[in-house]
């Protein structure tokens, strides 16, 4: 790629925590796209919200994030129009 980086950065294992709880173990990497990352999860076991969550709608994308340096702006923008944002986390 001329970046120097390894097409898909090394997988790692986590725990995904809810409310102070494991959730689910998954196992992550990371693929450099522009200046950002396509996130690759995988549910460790099949009885996760994760897996299960596969197992009903299939493989695909789950969500996209956008860092903005104003999101009041962004948000403006895309009010009216044929956009999609249903969360914001601030």
């Amino acid at each position: 790629t001329g970046t120097g980086r390894h097409p898909v950065e090394p997988r790692h294992v986590v725990a995904v925590i809810l409310a102070g709880e494991v959730v689910a173990q998954v196992e992550v990497a990371f693929l450099p796209a522009g200046e950002g990352n396509i996130e690759l999860v995988q549910p460790m076991t099949g009885d996760s919200g994760i897996a299960k969550y596969l197992q009903k709608r299939g493989e695909g994308i789950h969500h996209i994030a956008l860092a903005v340096a104003d999101i009041e702006a962004a948000l403006a923008h895309h009010r009216g129009k044929r956009s999609i944002v249903p969360s914001v986390t601030l």
